[in-house]
C-alpha cells in the first residue's frame, strides 16, 4: 500500500466542492417534545434553523459540524435525519 500526499490546491478545491452543498438535518422528538432548553442551545450555537410542526430543521454547509450535532442529539434521545 503506497501513501499519497495531495497538493494543496487538489486538497482546497475538494473543500471548496464540499462546503458548496447544503446539508439539512431534521430533528423529531422521540419520547418527549424537544424542549425549550435545547431550541435555546442550538440557537445561542448560531445554527439556522426552522421549528416547524414539532420539528427541528436545521441547514449547514459544514457537513462535519452537521454530523457532531446529529450524534449530540441523539444521545439527548430525539430522532434525527440528515438529508
Amino acid at each position: 500500500m503506497s501513501t499519497k500526499i495531495l497538493t494543496k490546491t487538489v486538497v482546497s478545491k475538494w473543500i471548496y466542492s464540499v462546503l458548496e452543498n447544503e446539508y439539512t438535518m431534521t430533528i423529531y422528538p422521540n419520547t418527549r417534545e424537544i424542549s425549550e432548553k435545547d431550541i435555546r442551545i442550538l440557537k445561542d450555537a448560531g445554527w439556522r434553523m426552522v421549528f416547524l410542526e414539532g420539528k427541528i430543521i436545521i441547514t449547514s454547509r459544514d457537513p462535519l459540524s452537521i454530523a457532531k450535532l446529529a450524534v449530540k442529539m441523539e444521545r439527548k434521545g430525539y430522532f434525527v435525519d440528515i438529508d
